[in-house]
């Protein structure tokens, strides 16, 4: 058995790790660098020379476990890909929507790779995907379907988004177990992770919260009212309220967040507006709400009263004549996003705030924003003069990952004979590897290098 990291090594991004189990090659999702154009956001291929693949396992679909599919496929055309029956539908929508990003990328930045691969494409490779249903064992099978062993595996619920899934692997000898990106509590919308009760040799696990202490100590309902706290001063002094989120879960746990805050009257009742993926993916959320796991099936995001953000809205002073809530991509104030441009039109009125609510790369101009001080310029698009920051900027924990603290739960839980750290910053692996080397010697931790095989 053995394992490589093409990618998501002290770092959050390209996630995609290679394994050969019992001569079977799995690929555990095809993830691009959310941070860098490109060649350069995808991960390692070349580190699979010489190898077979024969399933791709999409644990979900966020573009950094996603985005590199297609270019995957047309290096190793033959692998069945397999993910859970929500995520096909949100693939779809995900990949195209990539597609139409790259081509945006290409003319305003000049960038001749893009797009990496095309709508036709994506069409193409539809053939290969097969949802299978949470809970359900399926095989993986070999390139030519003569191999006597094939390993067995299964999507369990990591409680994260719609559709993501922790896979468990049953080799001949060893089980496997990747949570993919996990969250073991309940969040608004959807329930805490569910893991294996049996056996787990091998657990490769997720890190991205595990440098923060912040994280671990906020506690959901606080951070709630401490929202409704401070929607309720914008409103009241005229002002309007910029919510920065991803489309595919941040923005659907923020609705139902905001519906229900409305409903008890802990927000004043104004308009809120949805940019155009947010609405889509809540469409999605609404198809499966019986089929998932969901802290209350009868929410359904058509019932929730919000105004589209498109086209024939002005993007400008004119959307805020009157109080209102926005809640728009990318969560992280990316150049030329919905998000990013509002930001520009509020951020030097102090009537208004612009709350984030979700993880913030110390890159990103929603990072820039946030650390710098009341009167500051900030810079939100390499092609406009820098802003002044006079509104008020504050920061919410509503994270959709697992806290360090419960990071650890799982592998007390689990109790595997390896655990592989991937998916965080350098920080956070390190802290984790310390962790559970104290807590139990016996564990053998491992933190892989992209590129570098493994023996398990």
């Amino acid at each position: 058995m053995h394992f490589k990291a093409l990618g998501g090594c002290g770092e959050i991004g390209a996630n995609s790790y290679y394994l050969d189990v019992d001569g079977t090659g799995i690929l555990l999702d095809a993830g691009v660098h959310p941070k860098k154009y490109g060649r350069e956001s995808l991960p390692m291929i070349d580190a699979l020379r010489r190898k077979e693949i024969h399933a791709i396992l999409i644990s979900h679909c966020h573009i950094d476990h996603l985005g590199a599919l297609p270019m995957i496929l047309k290096y190793f055309p033959n692998p069945r890909i397999f993910m859970t029956a929500p995520s096909f539908p949100i693939s779809m929508r995900m990949l195209h929507n990539t597609v139409t990003v790259m081509e945006r990328i290409k003319e305003e930045k000049g960038i001749t790779d893009y797009p990496l691969y095309t709508h036709e494409e994506i069409d193409m490779i539809v053939p290969l995907f097969q949802s299978v249903q949470y809970d359900s064992p399926f095989r993986i099978p070999s390139a030519n379907g003569h191999r006597i062993y094939e390993p067995e595996a299964v999507f369990m619920d990591a409680g994260h988004i719609l559709g993501s899934a922790g896979i468990l692997i049953r080799g001949k000898e060893r089980t496997i177990f990747y949570t993919g990106d996990t969250c073991l509590h309940d969040q608004t919308v959807i329930k805490g992770a569910v893991y294996p009760e049996e056996k787990v040799d091998i657990l490769i696990l997720e890190n991205t919260l595990c440098s923060s202490e912040e994280a671990e100590k906020k506690k959901r309902g606080n951070e709630v009212l401490r929202l409704a706290a401070e929607i309720r001063k914008v409103i009241e002094r005229g002002g309007s309220v910029l919510i920065p989120t991803f489309a595919l879960g941040r923005t659907q746990e923020i609705l139902a967040i905001l519906e229900r805050l409305r409903k008890r009257k802990r927000i004043p009742d104004v308009p809120i507006m949805v940019s155009g993926m947010g609405k889509v993916f809540s469409k999605l959320y609404d198809r499966f709400a019986l089929m998932t796991r969901r802290k209350d099936p009868d929410l359904l995001f058509k019932n929730i009263e919000t105004k589209m953000l498109g086209p024939k809205v002005p993007f400008n002073k004119t959307l805020f004549k009157d109080p209102c809530i926005v809640v728009a991509t990318s969560g992280m104030l990316n150049e030329k996003t919905p998000a990013n441009i509002l930001a520009q039109v509020m951020v030097e009125d102090p009537r208004h705030g612009i709350f984030f609510v979700g993880y913030l790369d110390e890159d990103t101009r929603g990072f820039q924003l946030l650390t710098a001080g009341q009167g500051e310029e900030v810079l939100f698009d390499e092609l406009r003069p820098p802003k002044l920051k006079n509104c008020d900027v504050r920061s919410f924990r509503f994270s959709a990952h697992s806290h360090r603290g419960e990071i650890l739960q799982v592998v007390q839980e689990l109790n595997p004979k390896k655990v592989i750290l991937v998916h965080g910053e350098k920080g956070s692996i390190g802290w984790t590897a310390e962790m559970i080397r104290e807590m139990d010697p016996k564990i053998d931790v491992i933190v892989p290098e992209a590129g570098t095989e493994i023996t398990l």
